[in-house]
């Protein structure tokens, strides 16, 4: 079972991002969602996919902004490590466009 590829349309990562694994974007553009392969079996639920698309908008707005270096290993939905930075009432929440999949 081929894994299910996600584009981001808006932020677009730059070439040079997609060159870059700390941004866990592909070289097509595609998002980095599984740490392997195998790791999409076809039995999951799509909407897994969703959780995590999201969890690396907010990733990508966190290293844009220069706040984290890399984004995190499993993904910020699965992670508490980040979220200190992601409270609003701390004035560290990122700002920015909507994202789509294609």
């Amino acid at each position: 079972m081929a894994a299910p590829k996600l584009w981001p349309l808006d932020p677009e990562p730059e070439v040079i991002q997609r060159t870059v694994h700390d941004w866990h974007v592909s070289g097509d553009g595609s998002l980095c969602l599984l740490q392997t392969a195998a790791a999409w079996t076809g039995a999951e639920v799509a909407a897994e996919l969703v959780v995590k698309a999201a969890g690396w908008f907010l990733e990508f707005l966190l290293m844009q902004a220069g706040v984290v270096q890399a984004m995190t290993t499993g993904g910020i939905a699965g992670s508490d490590e980040l979220d200190h930075l992601l409270d609003p009432r701390a004035g560290n929440a990122p700002e920015g466009p909507s994202m789509g999949a294609a």
